[in-house]
């Protein structure tokens, strides 16, 4: 059987992101996830939910229709228990029962709105601190203009609007975000368009940049891996010519890979991210001329927040020459050191992990809270680093028709893969006057 290649050690880690080698050492507490034969299949397990509930309407995660994702009740959570098999469930603690769940006050992270009591660095500290988490659970009514300035300015960082150290008023800063963020469009996590590149407009950039066999192959890598890709043209003040906008999102259920899910748990590379990287190293080697391109915004959920993380990676790794992309990722598969060597597999450049690359948002409900997926993987030593992990709080309106929101996703996992929940939270965090994306 094949296997996946040892973790490398953090003191190994740069010399890993730069030449996509590996180390010596002792592999983490976490190297027993290094497995590929755990079968994970979403959609066998969605089918089986939808079967038991007479208003599904899909077999996909984050992909159903409204009243599947709203009436995803707890109870029904049960559907899922056969998703992760007993080794992965008790690798990431989700034998614990619902009561459990729901009794956990889920996260260490403290409200900025209520005061950080966590350990303050010492004035001979580094400039540069740990990314910053910011947990909104008890205050779903916060916007962006209501955080402390260091919080603002820290997203900004993160989301590569302020680079770290300049100058710039707060209502800049907050306008800056508020334009960034809006700009995610959660209507592409409902339902996977799988013609999109085959069908994209003729005066579109990557129409122009790809070969009609380099098409074809992208429209295949981007069903497989469930890409999404969103071009637009943009009138930017002081540019002699527009910007080409170019948006990539992945979805949490690729199709093709049925052991996806398992590898991915288990610190494997996987074939999704493979594919996922061979897709950012075309794009790239279309762009290689161009100085007139944007990639924003790069989303992803769940799995395909992973998926998203590789992309991102091997895209700046082939093409440095483009303003490196910011992710936006909703509650993301986090990666191994094995998965991050590979993204920069070969690559003429390096590409830093821990240097600021993101957002990671979760969703938690303060009257019934939750663990999300990646408070699982982050408990068991995946890291986030260069990501800001943003929880946002949902209200008691939050469900269909008012309702109080339900979980949806894994059992164990919390308000994952609800893109309806994201979107009014998203909205919510925006503050006034920002119209909804649809």
């Amino acid at each position: 059987m094949r296997r996946n290649p040892a973790p490398i050690p953090l003191e190994d880690f740069d010399a890993a992101i730069a030449h996509g080698t590996s180390g010596s050492g002792n592999p983490p507490a976490w190297a027993a996830i290094a497995r590929d034969d755990i079968p994970v299949d979403y959609r066998s397990q969605s089918a089986s939910l939808a079967g038991h509930r007479q208003l599904a309407s899909g077999p996909a995660i984050g992909r159903d229709n409204i009243q599947l994702d709203y009436r995803a009740t707890a109870g029904a959570e049960a559907a899922w228990q056969d998703l992760f098999d007993p080794d992965t469930r008790l690798l990431l603690g989700l034998d614990g029962g619902l009561a459990e769940e729901e009794s956990h006050a889920a996260s260490p992270w403290t409200s900025p709105l209520g005061g950080d009591t966590s350990p303050q660095p010492s004035p001979q500290a580094p400039p540069q601190p740990l990314p910053k988490r910011i947990d909104l659970r008890n205050a779903p009514h916060a916007t962006i203009a209501s955080l402390p300035e260091q919080d603002i300015r820290g997203l900004a960082v993160a989301c590569r609007l302020l680079p770290q150290g300049a100058q710039a008023g707060t209502e800049e800063v907050v306008h800056a975000l508020r334009e960034h963020l809006k700009r995610v469009d959660f209507g592409v996590f409902s339902e996977y368009d799988r013609m999109h590149v085959l069908n994209m407009p003729q005066d579109a950039l990557l129409h122009a940049a790809l070969s009609s066999s380099d098409r074809d192959w992208l429209a295949r890598l981007a069903e497989k891996t469930h890409m999404t890709i969103r071009q637009e043209r943009i009138e930017v003040p002081g540019r002699d010519g527009p910007l080409h906008r170019i948006g990539i999102y992945f979805d949490g259920l690729p199709d093709e890979a049925p052991q996806q899910s398992g590898t991915t748990l288990k610190g494997g590379v996987g074939r999704v991210y493979r594919l996922a990287c061979e897709a950012a190293a075309m794009i790239a080697k279309a762009l290689a001329d161009r100085d007139d391109v944007e990639v924003s915004p790069l989303c992803g959920l769940s799995l395909g927040g992973g998926s998203a993380q590789m992309f991102a990676a091997t895209l700046q790794a082939h093409a440095p020459h483009l303003p490196p992309p910011a992710l936006t990722l909703l509650d993301p598969m986090l990666l191994s050191r094995a998965q991050m060597a590979h993204a920069v597999k070969d690559a003429p450049h390096a590409y830093d992990f821990k240097q600021p690359r993101g957002i990671a948002i979760s969703l938690d409900y303060a009257a019934a809270p939750r663990k999300s997926l990646m408070d699982r993987l982050h408990g068991v030593g995946l890291s986030t680093a260069g990501l800001v992990r943003l929880r946002l709080g949902l209200t008691d309106q939050d469900g269909l028709d008012g309702t109080r929101p339900k979980p949806y996703g894994p059992i164990g996992t919390g308000y994952h893969a609800n893109r309806h929940h994201y979107d009014k939270a998203m909205q919510r965090f925006l503050g006034p006057d920002v119209p909804a994306r649809r």
